[in-house]
């Protein structure tokens, strides 16, 4: 977790595992209960302080789920003024989540939401950008300036559509988001190069190596093409031409292909390759 003050970062804290739980399962259903105590972190924000306020921000760690039970202070406390930036929505999957990224403020939506003076909402999902439909419903009800939509890496990796139903299940989602979003600028962005698996279809596997890589890969049959299974390149051709299609007919929306902002360098950046 991060906290900044006044927007300048002063506090990493990286605390220890504490709130452990048991699943236990019976038949479909799974029972969930905690084995640990909720842990306190005491944060210092450090300066000479003083009458002026001092807007402390902080970030929540982005790669696991965190319950905020209590927040005190030994001063008063006022909620923020309210950000009057655009409000930018983005959803993906992995290469959006960034959970192995070292601390919130280094994800790569949130680096370019500042660059740019936007107020980002990231609905980065590892391994779950599956054009689900309260997905869309989310977005169409959540205000936005701008909406970017990076689909296709996981759908193909578990084979979640086919080269049928891709393009409609596509439409669908954007009709979804239109119906609360009729005149907001779209941006339809296919997924990054997946070194290996351009023209595999999924599933997708993982290996592990002794050094501590893990690569993930599409493990289907190339065979599967023909039979009209998905792969990145074909995932490709048809949300361009989804674009295309619904820009024809007046539609705010663009495509950017992920192919031109990443080349051979893993399935998920990471900050050290900048």
């Amino acid at each position: 977790m991060v906290v900044e003050v006044d927007g300048e970062p002063i506090h990493i804290e990286r605390a220890p595992v504490t709130d452990v739980r048991r699943l236990s399962w019976t038949g479909d259903a799974a029972t969930d209960e905690p084995v640990t105590e909720p842990a306190t972190l005491e944060i210092a924000l450090g300066g000479a302080g003083g009458p002026a306020a001092r807007a402390v921000t902080v970030w929540l760690p982005q790669g696991m789920i965190v319950d905020l039970l209590d927040l005190r202070a030994d001063a008063p406390v006022i909620a923020a003024e309210p950000s009057h930036a655009p409000v930018w929505i983005h959803h993906g999957s992995s290469i959006s989540h960034c959970v192995e990224t070292p601390s919130p403020t280094g994800v790569w939506p949130v680096i370019a939401a500042r660059t740019s003076d936007l107020s980002l909402i990231n609905l980065g999902f590892g391994g779950q950008c599956m054009l689900d439909p309260f997905v869309a419903d989310t977005i169409a009800a959540t205000p936005a300036d701008v909406i970017t939509l990076k689909v296709g890496i996981n759908i193909v990796g578990a084979r979640s559509f086919d080269q049928r139903t891709f393009t409609p299940a596509v439409h669908g989602f954007l009709d979804r988001v239109r119906a609360g979003h009729p005149d907001t600028p779209i941006v339809l962005a296919s997924s990054i190069l997946w070194p290996g698996s351009e023209d595999t279809p999924g599933p997708s596997d993982v290996e592990f190596f002794d050094d501590g890589h893990v690569r993930c890969y599409a493990a289907g049959d190339a065979a599967d093409v023909a039979r009209g299974a998905l792969t990145m390149t074909e995932s490709r051709r048809q949300l361009a031409e989804v674009v295309r299609v619904r820009a024809a007919s007046g539609e705010r929306i663009a495509y950017l292909d992920g192919l031109s902002l990443y080349g051979a360098d893993g399935l998920v950046p990471r900050a050290r390759l900048g």
